[in-house]
């Protein structure tokens, strides 16, 4: 069975536009670094009906549900709820999450709002999940609706608290429950020199979904980028898996009329904590241009990534 995953964000700072979700992006790489592949992404507001519906419509298309944000104490913050709502159960005051948000308002010298103890309020059935920098637990709960099984992992919408809570609880909670010691790797290769319509005609049995390994393609800044990707235990045994379809496409392209100028590989997901560059491949250089002409052409496109102040999360 193919384990779906689907990652929720919730806040109307995303739906209007006033902050953009890399909440969303960070969980998607993580799942693949534990072998997921991740379905669905989606953003909703803080509209009750509106968290209500988007919960329901996961657990009938999604096994692993990731959602961040509503969790905080003020009457916008509705993930508690709505997720008890959908659940069929009430909510129900965790004594333990209680002295932990009292404790850190008095380590800050600080009255309590009376508002934050709804902050220690748990569908019942669920699991705290602890967060150590912040006053807003997480949720571990699995949801039985309609003959449908899912698992909810709620997270805090602020980074900080969402990375050690995902480190710490939600990560190796997902490799007890689905993992089979494999990952999820992916090469890119990055070419320039033909639009996409043109490289998908010629490599028309590549980018097949259905296939091993997977191949999919995407255009951005004038470069054509494939991405291959195959679940291994290791690195070398996903590349293994890898190589021919890799050096297919190198084949291909290199008997083509237009010719790949340069190939950049680069792995990933580790290619965020790397350079822009793990390796440059001067093999196949456009026919009649030369090596100097292909060289400045490379650094006209590299300084304007560069302008654009935007991160490369996969090529470039």
């Amino acid at each position: 069975m193919v384990l779906k995953v689907e990652i929720i964000s919730i806040g109307d700072e995303m739906t209007t536009g006033q902050r953009l979700d890399t909440n969303s992006q960070w969980l998607s790489q993580r799942c693949c670094e534990l072998g997921l592949e991740v379905a669905f992404h989606t953003t909703v507001g803080d509209e009750a009906a509106d968290n209500v519906a988007v919960f329901e419509q996961a657990i009938r298309r999604a096994d692993l549900i990731v959602a961040t944000g509503g969790l905080g104490p003020t009457a916008d913050d509705l993930t508690r709820s709505c997720l008890a709502t959908v659940a069929g159960v009430e909510l129900i005051r965790d004594p333990q999450s209680v002295a932990h948000i009292e404790s850190l308002f008095q380590r800050a010298s600080r009255p309590m709002p009376a508002s934050n103890l709804v902050q220690a309020d748990f569908p019942a059935g669920s699991r705290v999940i602890p967060n150590t920098q912040g006053t807003a637990p997480g949720i571990d709960l699995q949801v039985e609706r309609e003959g449908r099984r899912a698992r909810f992992f709620c997270l805090p919408g602020v980074p900080a608290e969402m990375f050690e809570m995902w480190h710490n609880w939600v990560a190796p909670e997902i490799n007890q429950l689905f993992g089979d010691g494999q990952q999820l790797y992916m090469e890119v290769l990055n070419c320039f020199g033909a639009g996409e319509s043109q490289i998908e005609s010629m490599l028309p049995d590549l980018i097949n979904r259905q296939r091993t390994p997977r191949v999919g393609i995407t255009a951005s800044h004038a470069t054509i980028s494939l991405r291959i990707q195959a679940r291994g235990r290791n690195e070398a045994e996903a590349r293994a898996r890898m190589a021919p379809t890799i050096e297919g496409d190198r084949r291909r392209s290199r008997s083509s009329t237009w010719a790949c100028m340069v190939w950049f590989l680069r792995d990933w997901p580790k290619c965020q904590a790397g350079s822009l560059f793990s390796r440059e491949e001067w093999r196949y250089p456009v026919k009649g241009v030369s090596n100097q002409t292909s060289m400045q052409m490379l650094r006209s496109l590299k300084q304007r990534r560069f302008a654009s102040n935007s991160t490369p999360i996969m090529g470039w």
